[in-house]
């Protein structure tokens, strides 16, 4: 997405005055030896989605929740939904990173982005890129339906190849004793 000067600056104002460096505290842990590892996350909170969608569209990432408070109001009597633009994946945490370098102004969110950036880039080695992966694939692999269409995928492939017999084996091994 090819963008003006104006544009650019715009989005630095945007995330200068309404984003947030932040860490993932809502099951964002990943254990590592015994300690927890906080996950680094970008966020920023509207009451009007289009903001929201531009910058999704622009960093190529990230989703956005919508909230609703049944029974009071948010932030005026007039508005109870808020839109949520949170970003949690790698790849456009770095994008993220990489345009906001430099670019930020205010004292205080300058700050509070060189503490993210330090958290990020302590969190982005391979090591533990791994153990997220490893995180997620457990998490999924919990799914008994996520388990039988990866073992239906597999199903064709099994018939035809020894070795994929003793993997198909051991698979159900482990699935016998995780299930």
């Amino acid at each position: 997405m090819s963008l003006s000067e104006f544009d650019k600056g715009w989005i630095v104002g945007f995330i200068e005055g309404e984003g947030s460096f932040t860490y993932d505290i809502q099951g964002g842990y990943v254990k590592k030896n015994g300690k927890s590892l906080h996950v680094p996350r970008f966020c920023i909170n509207q009451t009007n989605k289009a903001p929201l969608e531009f910058l999704m569209t622009f960093f190529g990432g990230g989703h956005i929740y919508i909230r609703t408070y049944r029974g009071r109001h948010y932030w005026s009597e007039n508005k109870a939904t808020r839109y949520d633009y949170i970003v949690r994946d790698i790849d456009t945490l770095e994008k993220i990173k990489d345009f906001c370098e430099g670019k930020l102004k205010h004292p205080d969110k300058r700050t509070q982005f060189e503490e993210w950036k330090k958290l990020f880039l302590n969190f982005v080695g391979k090591e533990k890129q791994r153990e997220i992966a490893r995180q997620e694939m457990k998490k999924r692999w919990s799914d008994p339906s996520y388990r039988a269409k990866v073992l239906k995928a597999l199903a064709p492939f099994w018939e035809h190849d020894i070795r994929s017999k003793l993997l198909k084996k051991a698979w159900e091994t482990r699935r016998r004793k995780s299930g």
